[in-house]
């Protein structure tokens, strides 16, 4: 996810800025302290000492903003299966729902046609089977009604659930693009102060 790459590479950049200073400054401050007074030397490891606290709270934000990403990450990654999830359901859902209509016209076409066919059948044996079956059918159409209205509850919960659960999937979406800007923002204020810091 292009998100999840930028967030890691700003954390990546920030460390390595970090690092730099941390190399850059006591190399430079050692070339001058052969030739300079306790004063100097007092005043060389209080910039040194400075500039070792901000590395260290430059490490802490790097690693706060890391550990921050990786949450929202896995909070994004677990909404966005619970939204693929109930798509899915939903769309099964509703191909249930057709086909049940489908069965459900069928069979009563069926059972009107065999009604026909005892109003037409003088076999009273053969009437009486027919009978029997326009029965069974009847009663399995009244089955059909009730898984369809089973069904259909089904589809509205799933139709009603799906679009809050896209909603939290998009907050969570623009709470990481919030996050990759407060590291832009704490990237372009860093620079300057590591580039005035160096002797």
């Amino acid at each position: 996810m292009p998100t999840t790459k930028r967030l890691v590479l700003f954390c990546a950049f920030c460390l390595a800025i970090c690092c730099l200073i941390s190399l850059n400054s006591p190399l430079a401050l050692s070339g001058k302290s052969a030739h300079s007074s306790p004063a100097d030397e007092e005043q060389t490891l209080r910039s040194l000492l400075g500039e070792v606290h901000e590395l260290r709270l430059a490490i802490q934000r790097t690693s706060l903003n890391s550990y921050r990403a990786q949450i929202a990450l896995e909070r994004l990654r677990l909404q966005q299966a619970v939204v693929e999830r109930l798509t899915r359901e939903l769309e099964v859902a509703r191909n249930e729902m057709s086909e049940m209509k489908l069965n459900q016209s069928r069979t009563s076409e069926m059972a009107k046609e065999m009604e026909n066919q005892i109003n037409r059948e003088a076999d009273p044996n053969r009437r009486a089977d027919l009978e029997r079956e326009v029965k069974m059918i009847k009663a399995e159409l009244e089955n059909h009604a009730q898984r369809e209205q089973r069904h259909r509850e089904r589809e509205a919960q799933l139709t009603s659930q799906l679009p809050t659960e896209q909603a939290k999937l998009g907050e969570l979406h623009e709470r990481l693009d919030a996050m990759e800007r407060e590291l832009e923002s704490q990237q372009s204020t860093e620079k300057p102060q590591a580039g005035g810091k160096r002797p």
